[in-house]
């Protein structure tokens, strides 16, 4: 250990020790804070016995009483007696020397007015006359008739008091009897206090500071020279003895583990010095096995690269027969890739042919299935017409029926105007009017006649036209149907020529992609004879770099020997 560690220790010491006081010195200050503001209180407690019995000595209507902890209570007087000669308060200021005021309650403020106190205020004058004020810290107690004890705020300036109300004999509070003294000045004490404890602290951790480090050296002091003792043996100087050995403590610990080092290392020393010998001893017997090694191992390798070399040649020759066996098979491959490619080429031709032929089929096809949906088509119509021109004659038929049955009405017409016209004739000028009639309906029974007669030559006719028309109908409704037989038979003369052609595209298709994959199959042979030329070259090469390579590991190991039967 160096003397700037024993140094560091020792400050670090120190410092530890200058805090420890420090911290305590602020407790102690912290303490005598709290102690001295406690104590400021109790003595208001003091001071308000003393004024109050100052007060009863001077007017003895005014009573108290003191409770069994030395607290002032109940101070009764009938009125708050004339004090502006302020002597009883200045007597009570020089009994504690602390201020006093006596305060007198003022009804219409609601509050209590100075009337009798030492309070100087900041123009030199007796503070009388000024009002407590509702803010006092002191108003809300006294208002309560309880006693207040603590800091107040007077005239700007921070007290520690005591307020105690006067009340009457019925129990009205009159006044107050204060006793206060400034916080500046307990805090003042308290400062004196603490500046006499920092002091002493200051000396002391002086003192003490220097000590410890005293101490700190004379106890740490032997590991500077145990230090130097260690730097020694560690470069095998063993020669001066180690000091401190009669040591009890760590240090004594030390000196003895260093000693027990010392004879150790003696020790270590004489073994090295055997250990040496006998090493020289195992590298002879290492280098003369070194050498025979060496000697076996140039024959074993001579042979290895005479095998070598044997078998690189006739390597060599076989990767010429592999090249020259590609280069044939690549030239064969080229030609016959050639050959089929064309073929390849035609089956194509031959499937795009067969591809346009299905297409036309197809296109026929679909001609003759629209033919045979049309001649259904007019087949069905026909038979409507016929249908309807059977009916039309029906018509007809009834028709001539009911001409017939008209033209026999009017020839009973007839027949009947003829006998009335007999009969008007008879009745001679009395049927001359019926006569008239009877001729009328007579020319209307012939009209109708010869209407009748048209009609049924009219109906005659249209029966003889519907005869045509039904024949003729009958005539397109066969020859429809043999069309649509027709039509049908091409329709699957079509399908089954379109199911063959369909068989020649795949068949076409199939030849196509059968040419292909044997193009492309010829072309990996193609494509496997290079690679087989190629990789006959490359192992060519690598038989030739094998072979130079053989000549540098022949080099080598020959260098290595030669390092090796060297040493």
């Amino acid at each position: 250990m160096s003397k700037s560690l024993i140094l560091k220790v020792a400050l670090a010491a120190v410092a530890i020790l200058i805090g420890g006081i420090v911290l305590l010195g602020l407790l102690i200050m912290q303490s005598i804070d709290d102690k001295v503001a406690s104590d400021s209180l109790e003595s208001q407690k003091l001071n308000l016995r003393v004024a109050a019995t100052i007060l009863q000595d001077n007017h003895p209507e005014f009573s108290m009483k003191i409770s069994e902890d030395g607290e002032t209570t109940n101070l009764v007087i009938p009125e708050i007696p004339d004090l502006s000669s302020h002597e009883l308060i200045d007597s009570i200021g020089a009994a504690t020397g602390q201020t006093a005021t006596v305060f007198a309650f003022v009804p219409a403020e609601q509050d209590f007015v100075r009337v009798s106190t030492n309070i100087i205020k900041p123009d030199g004058q007796r503070a009388v006359g000024t009002m407590l004020g509702k803010g006092s810290a002191a108003y809300e107690p006294i208002m309560s008739g309880n006693t207040f004890r603590g800091e107040a705020l007077i005239l700007g300036t921070q007290y520690v008091t005591q307020y105690s109300p006067i009340k009457s004999p019925s129990g009205d509070t009159l006044g107050i009897l204060y006793v206060g003294i400034k916080k500046a000045e307990v805090a003042a004490v308290a400062g004196e206090i603490e500046t006499r404890i920092a002091i002493v602290g200051v000396i002391v951790a002086i003192v003490s500071a220097v000590l410890l480090f005293l101490l700190l050296r004379w106890q740490l002091g032997p590991l500077n020279e145990l230090g130097q003792t260690i730097s020694r043996f560690v470069e095998r100087d063993f020669s001066e003895e180690v000091s401190f050995t009669e040591r009890k403590d760590e240090i004594g610990l030390i000196a003895n583990g260093l000693l027990r080092w010392r004879e150790t290392a003696e020790k270590i020393g004489e073994a090295e010095t055997a250990r040496a010998e006998a090493e020289k001893r195992a590298e002879k017997e290492r280098i003369d096995q070194r050498n025979r090694l060496a000697h076996e191992l140039e024959q074993s390798i001579g042979q290895i690269v005479a095998s070598v070399r044997q078998s690189s040649s006739g390597m060599q020759k076989s990767t010429e027969l592999m090249r020259q066996s590609a280069n044939h098979s690549l030239s064969q491959s080229q030609r016959v890739s050639e050959a089929a490619n064309n073929s390849a080429q035609s089956v194509q031709t031959v499937a795009a042919a067969t591809e346009e032929l299905t297409a036309s089929i197809s296109g026929i096809g679909d001609q003759v299935r629209e033919s045979t949906a049309i001649a259904e088509t007019a087949v069905g119509e026909a038979s409507r017409a016929n249908e309807m021109v059977g009916g039309l004659a029906e018509a007809a038929e009834r028709i001539g029926q009911v001409v017939s049955l008209i033209n026999d009405i009017a020839a009973q017409t007839n027949l009947l105007a003829l006998n009335a016209t007999i009969e008007a004739a008879r009745a001679g000028e009395a049927g001359k009017g019926f006569a008239v009639v009877a001729q009328e309906v007579k020319n209307l029974a012939n009209q109708t006649a010869k209407a009748t007669d048209e009609i049924a030559q009219q109906i005659g006719a249209i029966q003889d036209e519907t005869k045509v028309t039904v024949d003729a109908i009958e005539k397109v409704t066969h020859t429809i149907s043999s069309i649509n037989d027709i039509a049908a038979g091409i329709s699957s003369a079509v399908s089954e020529q379109n199911s063959a052609v369909n068989e020649i595209a795949n068949s076409a298709t199939s030849a196509s992609s059968g040419s292909t994959e044997v193009v492309a199959n010829i072309n990996e042979i193609h494509e496997a004879a290079a690679n087989s030329g190629a990789a006959a070259s490359e192992l060519d090469e690598n038989v030739g770099a094998l072979a130079k390579q053989i000549d540098g590991l022949q080099k080598t190991v020959s260098d290595f020997l030669s390092q090796l039967r060297a040493g």
